[in-house]
């Protein structure tokens, strides 16, 4: 998924702060899309490396401290994260971006420019754990595997307190005429308390047709909750068991003379630790974390001349 889709395209009706060595005259007040003679390009092999196509500057700062930044013009965008986490291109200056909030809208909102421009930073960027919710399962039983054969798969979920676990699923074929299927739940973590009917097994059943009929004897669109005490820190999770839809055969399936488990498809991550950003062509720029989770978290703002008469100020670049 292109993340760089998350952010709103809505355009901001921000007025630009006077700066000293500007002329008033020459600013425009609304933001605008980028013009598409002005693109944000990589051009080192480094991922914050970016340059400006186009007639466009960067909006920079001689320090990090917000209250004594002055805020300048700068077309160099050699950005690179420093040790206290912000972001300067070669020559010391400090890249001033606009944050986002998870929908891709501005976290300050503000008429004052000087408000909305903050100094890049990595600082306080984390990632929350997230406790798995939700299994899906997916593949096929074959309406003639041994009785009393279970056949394994596995995953991994989240519990509440952020810490991973391993899940062990059997499939055992317990009837021919029916096609029953004993669905069990194990974990390999000793002491750890699975409740029923996952603990000895639920039944599972599919029609003459291999469609999904019954999920612990009844037609049920949803099969019971999967509650687990993990030990021994004694953190919980509530999943729901996703077989899929009562008649339908577009996740399990009972038919076909060999048996094929997909891996079950899981929500939920743990939490992450900042790794590194990345900035792409549209001037996002994008946090990665340990856990393989990526979030957006500012935007870079260009600002470009559109004529001899007029200044704007563009945060995103026009889509084709």
């Amino acid at each position: 998924m292109n993340l760089s889709s998350k952010v709103k395209r809505k355009y901001l009706n921000l007025i630009l702060a006077v700066f000293s060595y500007l002329n008033a005259s020459l600013l425009c007040t609304p933001l605008k899309a980028m013009e598409k003679s002005t693109e944000i390009c990589g051009y080192s092999l480094t991922e914050t490396h970016v340059a400006i196509k186009g007639y466009g500057y960067f909006l920079v700062s001689d320090t990090a401290d917000e209250d004594e930044k002055e805020l300048s013009l700068s077309p160099i965008g050699t950005w690179e994260e420093n040790k206290q986490g912000y972001f300067r291109n070669h020559i010391g200056q400090y890249l001033n971006v606009v944050y986002l909030d998870d929908d891709g809208l501005p976290l300050i909102k503000s008429p004052d420019l000087n408000a909305v421009l903050q100094v890049a930073s990595s600082k306080s960027l984390s990632y929350s754990s997230k406790p798995t919710t939700r299994i899906s399962f997916r593949g096929r039983l074959s309406p003639t595997a041994s009785l009393g054969w279970p056949y394994i798969t596995n995953t991994s979920v989240i519990d509440s307190l952020g810490i991973k676990h391993a899940l062990n699923f059997y499939f055992t074929c317990i009837s021919y005429g029916t096609f029953q299927w004993l669905f069990g739940v194990a974990a390999p973590e000793s002491g750890t308390d699975i409740d029923s009917p996952y603990d000895q097994g639920m039944v599972i059943e599919f029609d003459n047709s291999g469609l999904l009929s019954l999920t612990n004897g009844t037609r049920s669109a949803n099969a019971p909750l999967l509650n687990i005490k993990w030990y021994p820190s004694g953190a919980t999770s509530q999943i729901i068991m996703d077989f899929g839809v009562i008649g339908e055969g577009r996740q399990l399936r009972c038919l076909g003379s060999t048996t094929q488990l997909e891996t079950p498809e899981v929500d939920g991550y743990e939490a992450g630790i900042y790794a590194r950003t990345t900035i792409d062509e549209e001037g996002c720029m994008c946090a990665q974390y340990t856990n393989g989770e990526q979030r957006i978290y500012a935007q870079i703002p260009i600002l470009s001349f559109s004529n001899a008469d007029k200044l704007t100020i563009n945060p995103w670049k026009a889509k084709a």
